[in-house]
């Protein structure tokens, strides 16, 4: 609805944090490299080796963070990072984007994600009904608890 509604990545971002701050939880995406909430899909060669970097696939940290900072000094497009930074203080543009919440209490945390189609400016969900919302569905509705890979 946001999206749709023309908010900015920025504008959606901080609005996550918030919530997520005010029920008591930390957005740990913030922890994330380049702070996102999501990121855009990309498709990354096929190297015979993978270098990793703090975990993290090296061409793809690379390719955002030279999208990201092109994108910071007004060059290129607009940033593949969807953050609180001023990168990000655009509406949405298409592509497929990884929109992945990530928050955390004390020493527990839950990451979570999902994929946002969008098309000629306007979003959807690529799957209206993924497991973990199927799951939560059932539970609400009194159904016996089950795993959401069923």
């Amino acid at each position: 609805a946001a999206v749709n509604g023309g908010e900015t990545f920025k504008s959606i971002a901080n609005q996550v944090q918030d919530k997520m701050t005010a029920a008591g939880y930390e957005p740990v995406h913030a922890k994330h490299p380049g702070e996102v909430l999501g990121h855009r899909a990309i498709k990354t060669p096929r190297l015979p080796f993978q270098a990793r970097l703090r975990g993290f696939d090296a061409v793809s940290l690379g390719w955002f963070k030279l999208k990201d900072g092109l994108a910071g000094r007004g060059l290129g497009r607009q940033s593949p990072l969807w953050n609180t930074q001023e990168a990000s203080d655009h509406r949405a543009h298409d592509g497929l984007w990884l929109v992945e919440p990530h928050a955390g209490r004390g020493p527990v945390g839950a990451k979570w994600e999902e994929i946002l189609v969008i098309e000629n400016a306007k979003a959807r969900w690529l799957d209206d009904m993924p497991p973990h919302v199927r799951q939560w569905s059932q539970i609400s509705s009194g159904a016996e608890y089950r795993p959401a890979y069923e």
